[in-house]
């Protein structure tokens, strides 16, 4: 009981000790129902006062309870679009001599995804490592935005405020979204401010906050924009249809930091039938759908099996 719990415990707002995820493959469904089923089963499997014959019982019982009968249907975008992957390690994503460099290589895929006859080009999150206003690249992807809709992410600096934005250039226009859900101690000191970075974190620049769940337009489509660690916030998948989500995993490029975030979004879109768009850079993008039903899917391979050996 008390490990189920750790679900619901959530310090400095982290919540990805979700056992949610055990539900994104398989039979169960992916829900707190199918969840509650999981640990049934395991308890009542090693529970060793109940006889063998009311344990199968409710072992079965249990099983169908939570099984998935049901698949949710989620939208998914009418544009013809193209996702950038980058790899650009860590230490070298914002070194000043690099950012030119980085950002030339960019311009060259959004004319490559005009050149493919791409409507839509969705690039990671702080693609362009720097304040994107006021510079020659935001003139430039303002130029290019007639012939291609672009998201991208960087830096957006307001009134001495520094935001972890989403950049959508749309016919010569630039419309701004930022950050909301920010990392304990990585983006954000969340508290003993003064304390910490006077004697723990002494270079650290926090990042203010953008409004709640910021959505946008795409083609008379509501698309909900998410920066990284949003991505797996279950308050940004409630009221959405498609997510646009941008990452930047080489924060952690020899972990698995980037399958565990891969696992909450897929439960997440399974739970509430949404679509979700991934651009990473450092490991690789991916376009996350509802769960299928596995049975419908071993019956789908049987008849295969079956017709073949006609």
């Amino acid at each position: 009981c008390g490990i189920f719990c750790i679900s619901f415990i959530h310090p400095l707002g982290f919540d990805w000790l979700n056992w949610g995820i055990f539900t994104v493959y398989g039979f169960f469904d992916p829900s707190y129902r199918g969840i509650i089923c999981i640990f049934l089963i395991a308890y009542f499997i090693y529970e060793g006062y109940i006889s063998r014959y009311y344990k199968i019982a409710i072992v079965l019982i249990l099983f169908f309870s939570g099984f998935q009968y049901n698949e949710k249907q989620a939208q998914t975008l009418n544009l013809n679009y193209k996702l950038i992957n980058t790899n650009i390690s860590q230490n070298q994503k914002f070194l000043q001599e690099n950012l030119k460099s980085n950002s030339d290589i960019l311009i060259q895929d959004i004319l490559q995804a005009i050149n493919e006859k791409k409507e839509l080009v969705i690039l990671p999150e702080t693609a362009f490592a720097f304040d994107l206003k006021n510079t020659k690249y935001e003139l430039m992807l303002k130029e290019l935005s007639y012939k291609i809709t672009i998201i991208t992410g960087a830096f957006h600096v307001e009134k001495e405020h520094t935001y972890n934005s989403t950049y959508i250039f749309k016919k010569g226009n630039v419309y701004i979204l930022n950050k909301h859900f920010l990392v304990p101690f990585g983006e954000e000191i969340p508290f003993f401010k003064d304390l910490t970075k006077k004697y723990f974190l002494k270079n650290i620049e926090e990042f203010s906050k953008g409004p709640i769940q910021s959505k946008y337009k795409l083609d008379n489509q509501i698309i909900t924009n998410a920066i990284c660690y949003e991505a797996t916030k279950e308050q940004n998948y409630q009221n959405s249809q498609i997510i646009i989500a941008l990452s930047n995993n080489a924060w952690f490029n020899n972990s698995s930091e980037y399958k565990l975030q891969q696992l909450l979004m897929k439960f997440y879109a399974s739970k509430y039938g949404v679509s979700v768009y991934h651009a990473t850079n450092g490991k690789e993008n991916i376009v996350i759908l509802p769960k299928k039903l596995l049975s419908k899917d071993w019956k789908n391979l049987s008849k295969e099996i079956f017709n073949d050996k006609k």
